[in-house]
């Protein structure tokens, strides 16, 4: 999957140490991943490939016209009996607010209806504290469906976790987001 700007791509063990870094990284810890320690490089490896089992779609974002790693795009927790799925999506701290992050989004959720003929809705799950994803989310359309009060620690205090959902009806929203950057 890719646009002129962005490449979605597997994820080759060659990528493990830039994707150490970010696993470590304060934002990836305190924005994306419920475990908010540090870990090995050792462990990193082995917590990865555990949870590669489970995501079905993962997927590195490359910058197409320097080859540089961007972010990770991933789903998981994909309920063919329901009809959902979930996604996660990380950019680096130097790509942040230059539009990769819908734009690789756009480009997995369209995919994902397109290859899930049983899918319904996905789901994006955001830590309360995360004014800017919030925001972006509820500007994009995305409907709050469910909040898991104080469900995160974070710097000493509990966090709701803001569940916010998209359906199949949004596709063409979508991918008007993709033919901006064809």
């Amino acid at each position: 999957m890719e646009t002129r700007r962005i490449l979605l791509r597997g994820v080759d063990p060659k990528d493990y140490p830039e994707m150490f870094v970010w696993r470590n990284s304060a934002k990836f810890r305190n924005f994306v991943h419920y475990n908010s320690s540090t870990i090995s490089f050792e462990d990193f490896v082995r917590e990865f490939e555990r949870d590669a089992k489970v995501r079905p779609h993962q997927y590195l974002i490359e910058r197409k016209e320097t080859g540089e790693l961007i972010g990770l795009i991933f789903s998981h927790t994909l309920s063919k009996t329901n009809g959902y799925c979930f996604i996660n999506l990380f950019i680096s701290e130097k790509y942040e607010r230059k539009g990769f992050r819908p734009e690789a989004f756009a480009l997995l959720f369209c995919h994902l209806f397109d290859s899930c003929l049983f899918l319904h809705k996905i789901y994006l799950e955001v830590f309360e504290y995360n004014q800017f994803s919030l925001s972006s989310l509820t500007t994009a359309g995305f409907k709050e469906e469910g909040r898991f009060k104080e469900h995160k620690w974070h710097k000493g205090k509990r966090y709701d976790v803001i569940r916010f959902a998209a359906y199949r009806d949004s596709v063409p929203r979508f991918a008007k987001i993709i033919e901006k950057f064809f």
